[in-house]
């Protein structure tokens, strides 16, 4: 069985091409790899990972200064206060002479 193209059919294949392309390109533009769904995911992670990041650094900022608290430097002498609080805090240590007072929302 042949098909037999007919005038009438040349003049609907331009029209209905171009309005498949023209659907197809749509649904690229919606749903596709570069679409608008995925501009707006991609949009939200970056400004979590924006948010995790200022995070981190204002941690690193923390650290970067707990250290130089810690390092004794030529010009200025080592914080001891701090180092004394440090070590309260991470090591179960008192100094002689020193009482430990429990209170009811002390934990060990």
């Amino acid at each position: 069985m042949k098909i037999r193209f007919t005038p009438r059919m040349y003049r609907l294949l331009l029209p209905i091409s171009a309005g498949l392309l023209l659907l197809y390109t749509v649904v690229q533009l919606i749903n596709g790899e570069r679409g608008v769904v995925t501009w707006k995911h991609l949009t939200l992670q970056v400004q979590q990972l924006r948010a995790e990041n200022d995070v981190l650094h204002a941690h690193i900022s923390q650290l970067e200064s707990d250290v130089v608290r810690l390092r004794p430097d030529a010009r200025k002498r080592l914080d001891e206060d701090y180092v004394d609080e440090e070590i309260r805090r991470h090591l179960p240590l008192i100094r002689a002479g020193e009482k430990v007072m429990f209170t009811s929302s002390s934990t060990m």
